[in-house]
C-alpha cells in the first residue's frame, strides 16, 4: 500500500535480475553471519506467476540436482528448457542452495 492508505490494484511486472550461479550474498547477510570466502549460492528453482492480483497461474523451473539441467514444471507437464530463460518477468520466488566447498583431496602415508 501506499502512504494515502491506497493498496496497489496492479501486479508489478519489472523483470529483476537475478543470479544463476555462484550468487554472492555476504553483502546483504547479517554481519558475522557468513564467511565471505565461503558464502556462495546456486540458483536450483523459482517459483513463476502469470496473472493479475486477483488471480493467475503458478509454475516452476527446476534445476535437476543429478544433471544440472533445467526444466520447466508446469501443473502435469514437464519440459526442458534454457538456463536462459530463467530470468523473467513471470519470477517470483528463487530458490539457492550453498555451493559445498571444495574438498582437496588428501594423501595420507602410511609407514611400516
Amino acid at each position: 500500500g501506499g502512504d494515502d492508505g491506497q493498496w496497489w490494484s496492479n501486479k508489478i511486472e519489472t523483470p529483476v535480475f537475478f543470479p544463476i550461479n555462484d550468487a554472492d550474498f555476504s553483502s546483504i547477510a547479517a554481519p558475522g553471519a557468513v564467511d565471505s570466502k565461503d558464502s556462495l549460492y546456486n540458483l536450483v528453482a523459482v517459483a513463476n506467476h502469470k496473472g493479475g492480483i486477483a488471480g493467475g497461474h503458478y509454475f516452476s523451473y527446476v534445476r535437476a540436482p543429478y544433471d544440472g539441467e533445467w526444466y520447466h514444471l508446469n501443473d502435469n507437464v514437464v519440459k526442458p528448457m534454457k538456463q536462459a530463460q530463467i530470468v523473467s518477468e513471470a519470477a517470483y520466488l528463487p530458490f539457492y542452495v550453498k555451493k559445498q566447498a571444495s574438498t582437496t583431496p588428501t594423501t595420507t602415508s602410511t609407514t611400516s
